[in-house]
């Protein structure tokens, strides 16, 4: 037997053969398949098994036709969905051939060898693992000791028939919002090679602004203004910016944002940064020397840091003494002298006892350098605000912006 093309007129003859029953297990299935299906099954009787990923992904990711779905469930054919095990055969009767399909989105269906045929050993496991062996088989008992029993029942058990429920709600939200024809698509990624999102965050990086929180129950009374002074000096440092055991972690700062402003480019429009693909390799050789800073960093600031959260702490409970002896609350009216001084004391103790001071060493266990990706997608290119920013960034030129616009007129097919 010899390697095949899938293309529809052999896929027809390998279906026109089967006597008795066909396998079709496959990301997903064309209309053209699918009818071919219905009319042998029509024809002879025999038994049709489909297998497909029944996902939204698949459908967009340029796989198969929602419509041929259609085709084979009101014809009475029955679909198991395959997800998580890439099992992808044609089989007619005792003959099979592994299948390899390409997306549409990046080659033409069938225009390239993918199916390679099975010995017929395979062929009776896989129809042993897809439930269409005969248990009276008389090498039943010897594939399932080569298999093994807990495989197959993994696999059947993988095998699930779309429900009505799940069948409604992929075909309606298909129909509703089509997927991309091919030649759009093919399109999109000429724009993906060139572009893509980014999100580059310093996490941790604003040590120098952050603050302490003060936890809903630690004043033992209430006073409006008494909250509102303590929680008007909550800042975790104070002058952190002038230390000078800091200035290492300000230059990261700089080169952070210098990273950023030389190879990004923000979209108000989408609210996200484009990086210029020709500049990823350069970028990501930069943002590796950082991050090899930042580690570094990290283990000379804790001893630092952790003594300026000290000082904190003292300033604060310094502040607290001081406000209350200036502004005894009424509570405490009717006491004076050394007495009052000393409730001043505890109630200064009780609020501090109530505050989560960090520790250096948490503060600085996030401090990293993350950097995301994403891709453009149709919705950004079919977006004429997000093109003419392109545009005025000189990401895209007037021809570029043009050519999109028209293509992403016809981009969704007719359902």
């Amino acid at each position: 037997m010899e390697i095949l093309m899938s293309d529809y007129q052999t896929v027809l003859n390998i279906i026109y053969s089967a006597q008795k029953e066909i396998a079709y297990c496959a990301p997903n299935i064309s209309y053209e398949v699918a009818q071919a299906l219905v009319e042998r099954k029509k024809e002879t009787g025999l038994s049709v098994t489909v297998f497909l990923e029944f996902t939204e992904k698949s459908y967009r990711g340029g796989f198969g036709d929602i419509a041929a779905f259609e085709e084979l469930v009101n014809n009475g054919i029955l679909v198991f969905n395959n997800q998580g095990y890439n099992i992808f055969c044609l089989i007619a009767d005792e003959v099979g051939y592994f299948y390899f399909p390409h997306s549409r989105f990046h080659q033409e269906e069938g225009s390239s060898l993918d199916l390679f045929p099975m010995e017929p050993k395979q062929v009776k496991k896989i129809k042993l693992l897809f439930g269409m062996l005969d248990d009276e088989s008389p090498e039943w008992d010897s594939l399932v000791d080569e298999i093994g029993i807990e495989t197959i029942e993994n696999v059947r058990y993988a095998f699930d028939v779309v429900g009505e429920k799940e069948q409604k709600t992929i075909v309606d939200s298909i129909k509703n919002d089509p997927p991309l024809k091919p030649e759009f698509s093919r399109s999109l990624e000429v724009y993906r090679a060139k572009f893509q999102f980014i999100e580059l965050t310093f996490n941790g990086g604003n040590i120098i602004v952050k603050r302490i929180h003060l936890p809903p129950n630690a004043l033992p009374f209430k006073d409006d203004i008494f909250k509102k002074n303590i929680e008007a000096n909550l800042r975790l440092f104070d002058n952190l910016k002038e230390k000078e055991f800091l200035q290492p972690f300000l230059e990261v700062k700089k080169e952070v944002d210098q990273l950023r402003e030389e190879n990004t480019v923000y979209l108000k429009s989408r609210k996200k940064s484009l990086i210029v693909r020709n500049k990823k390799s350069a970028f990501e050789e930069k943002l590796k020397g950082i991050r090899e800073k930042i580690v570094a960093l990290k283990g000379g600031l804790i001893n630092d840091l952790q003594n300026e959260i000290a000082k904190t702490r003292i300033a604060i409970q310094e502040n607290l003494r001081n406000f209350l002896l200036a502004n005894p609350p009424s509570e405490l009216d009717e006491l004076k002298d050394e007495t009052l001084t000393i409730e001043i004391e505890n109630i200064c103790h009780q609020i501090m006892s109530k505050i989560r001071f960090p520790l250096a060493k948490h503060l600085l266990l996030d401090l990293d350098l993350k950097c995301q990706y994403y891709d453009i997608t149709w919705e950004d290119l079919h977006n004429d605000t997000i093109l003419e920013e392109m545009k005025q960034k000189e990401l895209i030129n007037e021809e570029d912006k043009t050519y999109i616009s028209e293509l992403a007129i016809s981009a969704k097919p007719d359902i």
